[in-house]
């Protein structure tokens, strides 16, 4: 645990963090209406999968 722990801090103090915006669509409409912010860690760690 503690080695996750530590990649938080040094990604947190590096600012490695990446901003996704997904847009919500109205399947009625086909328009988007909205959008779903989410934030990923870098590529290599695993702090980059949302599971």
């Amino acid at each position: 645990m503690n080695k996750i722990k530590d990649q938080l801090i040094d990604i947190i103090e590096t600012e490695n963090l990446k901003s996704l915006f997904q847009p919500i669509v109205s399947i009625a409409t086909q328009k988007i209406f909205s959008f779903e912010a989410l934030i990923r860690g870098p590529s290599d760690s695993p702090l980059h999968n949302p599971f």
